[in-house]
């Protein structure tokens, strides 16, 4: 089954913190398009909206450069490039698993299933999750059922429950039926965002890998 790759920087002339530019700086090698670009901040928005790892920039051609697929990229010096990297490298996949699967699938890319410890990464993956077809995405969070506790999978750090500094829903996590035992992005209607939900771990979602 195919699946595909999306990044995202939130808009670099809006929250630069999700963005460094090296200067002089560019990729050994170009993984996708070319674009004619006038500036590197829309070099960066370029990479928000086609999806991306890195880009690199010719300020002498004014051209963008997008690494799409691979995300580890190696770099030279040069003087006619800046290379932009996002300070949080997540990706989303749009093919559907179940928790497990795309914890494995994760693994298998180089990656983990995402953690979200800080507001800014809440906020970076806001922004990835944006627009898409889907009211669930898996991150890497699951209740471990002999302590009560909800965990992250890869740091094995506890998540506060609940705690007004992360984003669950109101009333989660719930347990609904007595199986719900993953952590997903969750597109709540009242009011209409994406917050955190626990889920039963055998339905399949989209999910977002840590790179």
């Amino acid at each position: 089954m195919s699946f595909k790759i999306r990044t995202t920087d939130s808009f670099l002339q809006r929250q630069k913190g999700h963005f460094k530019v090296e200067q002089y700086k560019r990729f050994t090698s170009i993984i996708d398009e070319k674009l004619s670009i006038t500036s590197v901040k829309q070099c960066a928005v370029h990479c928000q909206t086609n999806g991306c790892c890195a880009a690199s920039y010719n300020n002498v051609t004014n051209t963008c450069y997008m690494e799409i697929v691979n995300c580890f990229y190696h770099t030279y010096w040069t003087e006619k490039w800046d290379l932009i990297v996002p300070n949080f490298k997540k990706v989303l996949i749009e093919d559907k698993k179940s928790w497990k699967d795309a914890k494995n699938h994760c693994i298998t890319i180089g990656g983990n299933l995402a953690e979200v410890k800080s507001t800014a990464e809440h906020e970076y993956i806001l922004n990835l999750i944006s627009g898409i077809n889907s009211t669930y995405v898996w991150i890497g969070g699951y209740h471990h059922i002999d302590s009560g506790k909800w965990i992250w999978n890869t740091s094995s750090t506890e998540i506060s429950v609940p705690d007004k500094e992360w984003p669950w829903g109101e009333g989660r996590p719930d347990n609904y039926k007595g199986n719900q035992h993953c952590l997903v992005y969750c597109k709540f209607l009242l009011p209409l965002r994406f917050l955190w939900d626990d889920r039963e771990c055998e339905s399949t979602n989209n999910f977002i890998c840590d790179m």
